[in-house]
């Protein structure tokens, strides 16, 4: 069995903090909505779920994301695959569920109807924004966007 995200152990063996920010700053520095509180987010953990939350903490506060995040193990949840996902749907009550396109190949849709829950894919198409380098490229990050063209909250 895989090992559950809030388990992961970050390696120490490479100083791969500095590396990311390092990274971040030279590409980005000069980015007209650039600034350093991303990394702030690089916590000194032992595991990767507290850098993983701090970062998506950070992502949502600065594109106005107000949402209740909720972890599926605080559920209890026991199945694998579709059937987990329709269990966390059923425990937190959802009407619909919002899928990306590959969920067609793996859903069980019938299940979904026959507990009264719509599911939607969502085939996002970004539009393009201003980039400082080159040719646009899509579907780069999330911290692309936010640099490149700000966000809408702190």
């Amino acid at each position: 069995m895989d090992t559950p995200i809030n388990e992961v152990m970050v390696s120490h063996e490479e100083n791969w903090r500095a590396k990311h920010i390092k990274s971040i700053t030279q590409d980005y520095s000069r980015a007209p909505f650039f600034d350093e509180e991303l990394t702030d987010t690089y916590i000194k953990s032992d595991r990767l779920l507290p850098y993983c939350l701090a970062t998506t903490e950070y992502l949502m506060d600065k594109f106005g994301v107000s949402v209740k995040v909720v972890f599926s193990s605080e559920l209890d949840c026991k199945k694998a695959k579709s059937e987990l996902i329709l269990e966390i749907c059923l425990k937190m009550e959802a009407e619909r569920y919002i899928s990306g396109p590959l969920g067609r190949d793996y859903l069980d849709l019938d299940a979904f109807t026959k507990n009264e829950i719509q599911v939607t894919f969502h085939d996002h198409q970004q539009d393009e924004y201003p980039q400082r380098y080159g040719d646009y490229i899509p579907n780069l990050s999330a911290i692309d966007l936010l640099y490149n063209c700000g966000g809408m909250g702190g």
